[in-house]
């Protein structure tokens, strides 16, 4: 019983992650790709529109991690 209650009560965090692919301004024709973690959509949120503002940007995406995700 004890464990369904302590169960219960505990919120898991979600997290989100943030994918950018930049073009390599240094490099014609590579790409640098960068992952961000984040507790809140908020700040996923506010990281993926600051991303999209990027001049070399070639793509962006997010996603919220959900429990059977294999993240390494």
């Amino acid at each position: 019983m004890e464990r369904i209650a302590d169960a219960t009560e505990k919120k898991e965090k979600e997290w989100y992650v943030v994918f950018t692919t930049t073009h390599d301004l240094f490099n014609e024709g590579k790409t640098i790709d960068n992952t961000q973690m984040f507790e809140s959509k908020e700040e996923a949120k506010l990281a993926y529109e600051k991303a999209m503002k990027l001049e070399n940007l070639h793509s962006a995406g997010m996603a919220k991690l959900i429990d059977g995700t294999d993240w390494m």
